[in-house]
């Protein structure tokens, strides 16, 4: 009987221990170099020194002074997040958040990464995710800042020098030396020079020309998605307690049975 409880009590533990230590991928992902698209800058070295948002804004801090919100402070964050990720969605692994890691077999935007310092974990990430953790460093520098919605893209403005200042640091155009807002890029026709060495077709181009919104000032994104994540956070800290409920349950049923098979006995 003691053989019997304890088994599947000790293949539990198996499973806890597994679920409960952080693993990652990132040893491998950190040799992925200019993946994705042709035109990348992705350099690993950037990966191994901004692992959070904190990090990021040191670096900029030391550069320009603490305080400085210009734009050549936030061309700089914008040249590491350039350098920091190369394209593609970054998810939970199974040691990272159990519950967003089999969700994902389901809708594997379940298990796409929306937590910004979670998100910088990891060398990969989708426009979205990278619009994210420039979204947070707008929020912790007290900016306004907006997403854009384009057919297939997601990118971000912020409200620098008073003005609004496109940034997409996912497929990097070229707009460092003249960034203005969105729209006036295409009020200008300045979207197809500043894309030109991407690999964005000049017909998906025009379509952003033409259909393109705005959200709302310093909306929070992904607030759904955080709340579901931040809820297996929850399940992986507890797992342990879990598990020995269930044991203890377990063991209790088949206890209590025995007790009556042998008093019929």
């Amino acid at each position: 009987m003691k053989t019997i409880t304890s088994l599947p009590f000790l293949l539990l533990l198996i499973c806890c221990i597994l679920i409960t230590q952080p693993t990652s991928s990132t040893n491998n992902e950190n040799l992925f170099v200019n993946g994705g698209h042709a035109h990348e800058e992705y350099d690993p070295s950037y990966f191994s020194r901004f692992q959070t948002i904190e990090s990021i804004l040191k670096d900029a801090d030391q550069k320009f002074g603490k305080g400085n919100r210009s734009l050549d402070y936030y061309n700089h964050i914008a040249t590491i997040l350039r350098k920091r990720f190369y394209h593609g969605f970054s998810h939970y692994s199974f040691g990272e958040n159990a519950l967003a890691y089999f969700s994902g077999y389901v809708w594997d935007h379940l298990s796409a990464i929306v937590i910004p310092d979670d998100i910088l974990k990891h060398p990969s990430a989708a426009c979205s995710q990278q619009a994210i953790v420039l979204m947070e460093i707008f929020r912790r520098t007290n900016t306004d800042f907006r997403k854009v919605s384009l057919e297939g893209h997601f990118v971000l403005e912020g409200f620098i020098d008073n003005e609004w200042r496109f940034f997409d640091t996912n497929i990097e155009p070229d707009i460092m030396n003249d960034r203005k807002s969105f729209e006036h890029m295409v009020a200008s026709n300045l979207l197809q020079p500043a894309y030109k060495k991407t690999k964005i077709s000049s017909e998906r181009i025009n379509s952003w020309s033409t259909e393109y919104t705005y959200g709302e000032i310093n909306e929070s994104p992904a607030s759904n998605a955080t709340l579901f994540h931040q809820l297996g956070f929850w399940f992986q800290t507890k797992f342990l307690f879990i598990v020995f409920l269930c044991w203890a349950f377990t063991w209790l049923i088949i206890y209590t049975n025995n007790k009556r098979t042998f008093r019929k006995l």
